[in-house]
């Protein structure tokens, strides 16, 4: 897809997060089927809010394209969905830029006009966003290996290695607005040396989605 189109996708984020319904339904689909859908579920059940109003999948697959059909086929049996966030990783992946585009194409559509559709993608993978709770990094990245190491480092996550993922996300949460203010402060930095939107590396976009969690909080 077109640079143009792509950065299409976050201003009609931003143009329609401010303008949603109250308590508005909101669509989470992760790559991950584990690590992700623990953590989203972790905050929301942090912030208070109802698995009917979050809904959190995570079983379609672990390809980003995967990702964008699941929540196609959630969409095609529930369309009362207000904000859908398609999470997965670039890491090594070869339908990355596909499923970028798809979710251009339904930003398109006229069903969608309404609606947030956005793709949440972490660079070089979901463990971007977990170094942030403990580091500012702006440290390219080739491998989701040289990710692992950096988070190796900081005590911590071995509880997160261990997979005891509700142990360890309950031990961060309190740096959750610090992980925000870095991943935006970066994400910003990359902008501005004209990398390729959604190609940034370092990179996530998943304070996105926490904002737009906190918001219907606090609504």
């Amino acid at each position: 897809m077109a640079k143009s189109k792509r950065k299409k996708n976050e201003k009609e984020f931003t143009r329609h997060a401010g303008n949603q319904p109250l308590r508005a339904r909101v669509l989470i689909v992760t790559e991950g089927s584990v690590a992700e859908p623990a953590y989203f579920k972790s905050l929301r059940k942090e912030l208070g809010l109802s698995p009917s109003l979050i809904r959190i999948e995570g079983d379609g697959g672990s390809a980003p394209k995967s990702v964008v059909n699941d929540a196609m086929r959630i969409l095609d049996e529930d369309d009362g969905f207000e904000q859908i966030y398609c999470v997965f990783d670039r890491d090594q992946h070869d339908s990355y830029d596909q499923a970028i585009a798809e979710i251009g194409h339904l930003n398109s559509r006229r069903k969608f006009k309404s609606k947030t559709v956005m793709a949440i993608t972490s660079i070089i993978s979901f463990e971007f966003w977990l170094l942030l709770y403990f580091c500012y990094s702006t440290k390219p990245y080739s491998a989701s290996t040289e990710l692992d190491l950096e988070l190796d480092k900081h005590d911590t996550t071995r509880s997160y290695k261990m997979k005891n993922y509700n142990v360890f996300f309950q031990s961060i949460s309190k740096e959750r607005e610090t992980a925000v203010a870095r991943a935006e402060d970066i994400l910003k930095a990359a902008k501005q040396t004209s990398q390729e939107e959604f190609h940034e590396n370092p990179s996530t976009r998943i304070h996105y989605v926490i904002k737009a969690l906190e918001k219907i909080k606090f609504t």
